[in-house]
């Protein structure tokens, strides 16, 4: 169950997942504890299992784009990635240190060793851009609509950040079956490439006490709709902050 109403939000996802909108790119943000955690949980719940999805939290990319390409592989199956399993691999194999020149130096022989071109900043960025062409074409021969949905995207490495903001969202606009989520208490600035299939939401504070008198029936909460609206009122509506306040009021009055 998602922690309290998001309607807007799930109405908009929605949309995107069952194309009723040209728009295919969401970014979510709030500030912590606002329940963007929980809401892209639902996203993903409430998809058919028919439809690949992927839920990364950023902050675990902790090995930068490589991360994300190996995290998708392992959700949707290397069986849906050829391509890019093979790059990857390539890859690997050819990013040992290579000696190019060597000059003996000093009595002590010590060994100065010149990293060939293969190994430098500009040859690193050349393959990224290779395997992301790949992972990009395996995606596009998926038959049917694939969701990725990212969270935590502040906490994200900045490698990451400016991938998913720049080369990684242009590629999105142009993948006509992926729908991309990405939430955080920041999001990526919007560019001409991709702004005009995007949506910006931020969440707020819920401060409708129907909305929490409800949450608190369907998850078996015995309270009265005062209770419920004195803790929303207190705690200004914030969902990480309400949820165990009904639970802990509810579990002390069941115990009474």
């Amino acid at each position: 169950m998602i922690i309290a109403n998001r309607k807007s939000e799930i109405e908009l996802f929605n949309k995107m997942v069952n194309r009723n909108m040209e728009e295919k790119i969401l970014l979510i943000r709030s500030e912590s504890g606002f329940g963007k955690s929980y809401l892209l949980k639902h996203f993903k719940d409430s998809l058919s299992t028919n439809i690949p999805c992927i839920l990364m939290a950023l902050k675990t990319a902790n090995m930068g784009i490589l991360s994300i390409f190996h995290y998708t592989i392992r959700c949707l199956g290397v069986e849906k990635f050829p391509s890019l399993s093979s790059a990857l691999n390539n890859y690997r194999s050819n990013s040992g240190v290579e000696v190019s020149n060597t000059t003996m130096l000093g009595r002590d022989n010590q060994l100065r060793v010149e990293l060939s071109y293969n190994n430098d900043e500009l040859t690193r960025r050349l393959r990224l851009i290779e395997l992301q062409e790949k992972f990009f074409e395996d995606l596009r021969k998926i038959s049917k609509t694939v969701v990725l949905l990212f969270d935590s995207y502040e906490e994200a490495p900045s490698e990451v950040k400016d991938w998913l903001g720049g080369d990684f969202l242009t590629q999105v606009a142009h993948a006509e079956k992926l729908i991309v989520v990405i939430a955080g208490q920041t999001i990526p600035k919007p560019t001409i490439e991709w702004v005009y299939l995007s949506k910006q939401n931020y969440l707020e504070a819920i401060l409708d006490t129907n909305t929490w008198y409800n949450y608190s029936k369907e998850a078996g909460l015995h309270l009265k709709e005062n209770d419920v609206e004195i803790i929303m009122l207190v705690l200004k509506g914030i969902p990480f902050d309400v949820v165990p306040a009904l639970e802990m009021i509810a579990k002390r009055k069941n115990s009474e």
